[in-house]
């Protein structure tokens, strides 16, 4: 149960950097602020989101296949996509972007709480 613990605080923690980093990169309008955002936040959260589910899904003997796993880690990618994309110039992705990184986020966050099709 140490482990699984262990993990779970770790995936909250890189939830909060993930998360507070998409946003950060959206939110301002100052480029450099949006970069440091993305790349400093966004990016390590995403790198510790996705090793502590990988954990936890092991340890919880889940195939990474199951249905609301794959939602969620494509539509987070995705979304790491779009952030790397939109603070790469100047004006990319503030007004579309936006409202299409609010969108994933929130189909990620629905995929990992509600567990849809899951037993």
């Amino acid at each position: 149960m140490e482990v699984w613990s262990a993990l779970r605080l770790v995936k909250w923690v890189g939830f909060a950097l993930w998360s507070a980093g998409c946003f950060g990169a959206f939110g301002p309008d100052d480029l450099a602020v949006r970069r440091r955002w993305a790349y400093r936040w966004a990016t390590p959260g995403f790198f510790l989101l996705w090793m502590a589910g990988w954990g936890l899904a092991r340890e919880a003997g889940r195939p990474l296949s199951t249905p609301w796993i794959a939602v969620a880690m494509a539509t987070s990618l995705v979304q790491l996509q779009l952030v790397a994309w939109g603070v790469e110039r100047e004006g990319r992705g503030l007004g579309w972007g936006r409202a299409l990184s609010v969108g994933l986020f929130a189909t990620t966050v629905w995929a990992m709480t509600l567990r849809p099709g899951a037993v």
